[in-house]
Order: structure tokens, then C-alpha cells, then sequence
């Protein structure tokens, strides 16, 4: 065998670090390619308007040529600028859809478009309603507060609801609601003024307590594709009736800041015969949304499957009262809420 002298080991040892120095800067190369790729302003632009493209479900409805929008908003990506810079062009791009459901979220910011309910008066005053009428005399049912008025020696109930995230406690709905079906009651008022929305399982639980039969409340559609108009068929959406449902009339109190789940609620009650709505049109958001990601890590959120009233009609841009009422100031003043007694004194004529 032949054998190597000191100075080829040293040149075989030579060779061997520069390769490795040659595969570590050629695999650092490769990270460096990689990450580029995915951080590059435009790639995540492109991303961006190409999964809304594909799969938001109110284009046709609003109006909206996102193409001419992806246009507009080009050319201001830059290949080097900051991901708060990206992020304000993305984020002013996504609040053309007017759309409350769809946000953009960075670790370091969530964008929103909020005048849906900014662009109108509010119609509510929590802090008057809790002291001049919730008070102390109310009990709470898990996420919501019942208590009841008394006018002319008749009462109605009154529930409060602030939220769709709030659980609901469904032996101890049930067990107000038959109190309130006593014959000295004439009704129930179910409050939910400034509810956002939440969980859509919770709109059935609440409803289904106020449905004598199975009850056509609704349809919904899903992409199925990338076209526009790429959707299933309508699906009716039927509530059953809960152990205990409620018979008496109902009024449903609202305003703009009612949304989601919240502007769901608002639907459904309306398809009932024994409800009226008194208020202020809900503030919308009638699509089922869903979420993405793009390639470097922010999530986008959008609505995807739209949701109709039981006439087929789009609920996107909210459910109009039966009632228009707005808070009068000079009853605001007063500690009064003008919208609340506009419900009271219908129940109680």
C-alpha cells in the first residue's frame, strides 16, 4: 500500500475544510435564498390578494373589482420596506371590502375596519342602563342578565346579552323564561345592543328557545372554487325547538354595534312570528369567516360563506328594525333609555 507523506495529509486536510467552508456557505446561501423569498414584500403581497381573490364572498355583492384594487395598492411594495410599511399597505388594500370580518394580523399589529359602526351614532349606554335600570335587582344567568319592569301593574322580562362568547347557562334560561311566561307578564325584551358576536352555536341555543316547531331561520353558501360566483347551492338552516320555548311576544333591541354571531341572532329572531325589532339597523357581517396564512407568517381572516336571511337575501349589510329608534339626548340626560322604554311600552300598550 502506498503510503502519504505529512504534506498530502496536509493537502487532503486543505481540501476537506474548504469544502465544508464551501457546503456551509452554500447551505447559508440557501437559508438566506429561503427567507428572502418568504419576508419579500411582494411575494406576501401577491399572496395576500390572491387568497382573498380566491375565496372572499361579498365582490359581487359590493361592488368590488379587486383587481383594479391589486393595481392601485402595487405600487407602493417595495423590496426593502419595513414590515410596518407592508403592513399599512396590506392593511389600507384589505379595507377596501368594507368588511369588519376581515383583519390582518402581524405579531406586532391586528388591522381592523370598524366603520361599520364608527360612521354611526352608537344607541346604547351601558353605564345608564346598569345604574338607572339593571341596578343591583338583577340575576346572572352565566353570560347574561335578566331582570324584569313593572308598568300600569304589568311586567315584562328583560334579558341583557353582551356578548356570543358568553356562555349560556340553558336550565337557567329556561327557568326565567317560564317565570316571565306567568299571565302577569306580557312579554320578554332580549337586549343585545353592542353585542360584536362570538360563537354561532350559541345563536341556536338562545333561539331555539323561542321556536314552536322546526323553523326555516335561514340559508348559507359555500366557496367551492375560485370563481366569483364559485358557490354551493343555498342550504336551508332549521332550528328545533328547545325542551321549553317561549310563545309570548318578543321584542329584540339593537344597534349598529350588533355584528356576527350578534347580526345572526338578529336574522333568525326576525323570521319569527312573535318578534318585532325595535333600534337601530345591526352593524352586518353576514360571512362565515375564515382564516390563511401567508409566507411569512401573518394570518389573514375574511369572510368567506355568506349567510341569507329565509328570503334568500343577503344579511351582509345588517337587519333593519321593525322600529327605528334612536337615543334622544335630552332622555339620556335624564337617565333615560329611550330605546328601552320604546320596547317597555310596546308590551305594555
Amino acid at each position: 500500500m502506498e503510503r502519504r507523506t505529512y504534506k498530502q495529509y496536509g493537502m487532503m486536510k486543505f481540501f476537506a475544510v474548504i469544502l465544508m467552508l464551501l457546503f456551509a456557505f452554500s447551505f447559508n446561501a440557501c437559508r438566506k435564498f429561503e427567507q428572502a423569498s418568504s419576508d419579500d414584500p411582494m411575494t406576501n403581497f401577491n399572496a395576500l390578494w390572491k387568497i382573498v381573490n380566491d375565496r372572499y364572498c361579498y365582490f359581487d355583492l359590493k361592488g368590488i373589482n379587486w383587481d383594479q384594487v391589486k393595481t392601485r395598492y402595487k405600487g407602493s411594495i417595495r423590496a426593502n420596506m419595513y414590515d410596518d410599511e407592508l403592513f399599512d399597505v396590506m392593511s389600507a388594500m384589505l379595507n377596501e371590502l368594507k368588511d369588519g370580518h376581515v383583519n390582518l394580523s402581524a405579531g406586532f399589529d391586528v388591522s381592523r375596519y370598524w366603520n361599520w359602526y364608527l360612521d354611526y351614532p352608537q344607541n346604547f349606554n351601558y353605564t345608564l342602563l346598569e345604574r338607572n335600570y339593571l341596578k343591583n335587582d338583577y340575576a346572572l344567568i352565566a353570560g347574561i342578565k335578566t331582570t324584569s319592569f313593572e308598568r300600569k301593574s304589568m311586567k315584562v322580562g328583560y334579558f341583557y346579552y353582551s356578548s356570543f362568547m358568553n356562555e349560556i347557562n340553558p336550565s337557567a334560561l329556561d327557568y326565567y323564561l317560564q317565570k316571565y311566561s306567568n299571565a302577569n307578564y306580557t312579554g320578554v325584551i332580549i337586549d343585545i345592543r353592542d353585542n360584536s358576536g362570538g360563537r354561532i352555536d350559541l345563536v341556536d341555543t338562545l333561539a331555539r328557545r323561542f321556536v314552536l316547531s322546526k323553523t326555516l331561520v335561514g340559508y348559507i353558501k359555500f366557496k367551492s372554487g375560485p370563481g366569483k360566483n364559485d358557490f354551493t347551492e343555498f342550504i336551508p338552516r332549521y332550528l328545533e325547538p328547545a325542551n321549553f320555548t317561549y310563545s309570548k311576544p318578543i321584542v329584540l333591541l339593537t344597534n349598529r354595534m350588533v355584528y356576527s354571531s350578534g347580526n345572526d341572532f338578529a336574522s333568525v329572531m326576525s323570521a319569527l312570528p312573535n318578534v318585532i325589532i325595535i333600534g337601530d339597523r345591526t352593524g352586518g357581517g353576514g360571512g362565515e369567516p375564515v382564516s390563511s396564512e401567508l409566507p411569512n407568517g401573518w394570518r389573514v381572516r375574511f369572510s368567506a360563506n355568506p349567510l341569507f336571511n329565509i328570503y334568500k337575501q343577503h344579511i351582509e349589510s345588517g337587519i333593519a328594525p321593525n322600529y327605528y329608534v334612536n337615543m334622544d339626548s335630552s332622555d339620556e340626560a335624564k337617565g333615560i333609555d329611550t330605546i328601552l322604554e320604546e320596547a317597555i311600552d310596546y308590551l305594555i300598550q
